[in-house]
């Protein structure tokens, strides 16, 4: 089971994303494209 903190937020890509980046690629757009810290303990869905 999935929980978010009080404040934790859902973000939803709105175009597709290249999963052959794996984790570390993958945290590297959420930095870059949404400025958000990945281990802020927001959910990243893409």
């Amino acid at each position: 089971m999935l929980t978010l903190g009080a404040t934790g937020a859902i973000y939803l890509a709105v175009e597709p994303q290249d999963g052959r980046k794996g984790i570390d690629g993958l945290a590297g757009v959420v930095a870059a494209a949404l400025g958000r810290d990945p281990a802020s303990g927001d959910l990243f869905v893409s």
